[in-house]
């Protein structure tokens, strides 16, 4: 993946993203588009993320990121 988005003539949309994506998906052991997700939340300073995907979505709170279910989750925090 490191060289797809390397290559001359390859333009990848967000691509100043993908090796922290690419290292949040290999370190916090996610999915990758949770793992971009993720980082580009992170990087636009979001504080909540909206996600049913418990499991994954905990283990990105190092990046700052409080993830919630619903509205009213968000209206309790």
């Amino acid at each position: 993946m490191t060289h797809l988005y390397q290559t001359p003539g390859v333009t990848i949309i967000n691509g100043e993203i993908l090796p922290e994506a690419l290292a949040a998906y290999v370190e916090k052991n996610i999915d990758f588009t949770d793992a971009v997700i993720g980082v580009i939340a992170a990087k636009n300073h979001f504080e909540y993320l909206a996600s049913f995907d418990k499991k994954h979505m905990n283990r990105v709170a190092d990046l700052g990121l409080k993830r919630i279910e619903s509205l009213e989750d968000l209206a309790d925090a």
